[in-house]
Order: C-alpha cells, then structure tokens, then sequence
C-alpha cells in the first residue's frame, strides 16, 4: 500500500492470529479424539456410551487434515517471507533466493535437488579440498522445508490412529425380541 511516496506492508492480524494459534487447535482437537474415543477401545465390540457420534469425528479430521496441509503451506509461507524481509536471516547470494522462489520448500521434487546439492557440495569438498560453492539452500529454507514434510507425514498418520467400524453401546431402551420368547413361548399362534 502506499502512502505518501512509501510503501508500507498491510499487517494482516487475524491471519496471523490464526497461524499461530491454529495449529495448537488442532492438535487439541486430536488430543480429545485421543482421549475421548480412542484411549477406551472397544471391548467385545463394546464401547461405553458416548454422546457424540464418532463417525462424525472421524471425517472431521479427515475434511480438517486436508484442509490444514493448504492452509499450513500458506502459514509456512508468511513465515518465509517475514524471516527473508530480516537481514540475518535473509539469504546471502541470489542463488539461495532462488530457492525460496514458488515455495520450493514444500515440493517433493525440491527436497531431492537439496539432498542432491547437499551431497554434490560434500562430494566436491573432500575431493578437491577446495570451497567451491554449489547451489544449495540457506537454513530457513531447510528448517521450512523440516517442517513442510513433517505435517505432510504427520496428518495422514494420524489419521491411521483412528479405525472407523461398527460397534455396539450401552442403553437404556428395552431391546426388541421377535419370534419366540418367554411370554410367547409355548402358544401355537406365536408361530
């Protein structure tokens, strides 16, 4: 935005109040699957009664972990560009910028070159003994990228935590007899 003649950066509150905080929501979401339905397992098919639907639970997670990769990349994302504005965590060459360039932190494909360039840079020291820079990733870019896989690994795990079947609960309904019983028992017409 500018203002008279400078720019200023738009401070966007409620988006960082929810990078922040979010995550910790949805780990406490977890934690109470956790304890509320999956500490008691079934025993004999049985669960205690519970009041809340669990297959309801369940594909809340499922709809809420898809949603958090995207919405984790683009936190991830205001964190980059916050960190790269700062000059000791700024990158020192424009070839480390490059790296940073698209969110190169969060692709697979990236992740490979970095390994590649790692070894390549290590390679090249030992050989010649020499301090020929490769291209290679600054450490922002590493720690992003940590993180990136982390949640992209974490979430589906998580969801490998939760197996959703049939199962039966206590209640406080007379169950229903068809056929036989013992008021109808020994009758003709029951039959």
């Amino acid at each position: 935005m500018k203002k008279d003649g400078i720019y200023k950066l738009q401070r966007y509150t409620w988006r960082t109040l929810l990078t922040f905080i979010g995550p910790w929501l949805v780990v406490a979401y977890y934690a109470f699957i956790c304890f509320a339905f999956l500490r008691n397992p079934p025993s004999n098919d049985i669960v205690p009664h519970i009041y809340v639907d669990a297959q309801w639970i369940f594909y809340a997670w499922f709809v809420l972990a898809i949603l958090m990769l995207d919405w984790a990349r683009a936190g991830l994302a205001n964190i980059e560009a916050a960190a790269l504005m700062h000059p000791r965590l700024a990158p020192s060459t424009a070839s480390e910028l490059m790296w940073h360039t698209d969110s190169k932190w969060a692709n697979p494909l990236w992740w490979l070159r970095a390994g590649r360039a790692a070894v390549v840079s290590f390679y090249r020291r030992i050989r010649s003994r020499s301090n020929h820079k490769v291209s290679a990733p600054d450490w922002p870019w590493v720690l992003l990228a940590l993180t990136s896989l982390l949640l992209i690994v974490s979430l589906p795990l998580s969801s490998l935590t939760m197996e959703a079947r049939d199962v039966f609960t206590y209640t406080n309904t007379r169950a229903k007899i068809f056929g036989p019983n013992s008021t109808t028992f020994n009758p003709r017409n029951a039959i």
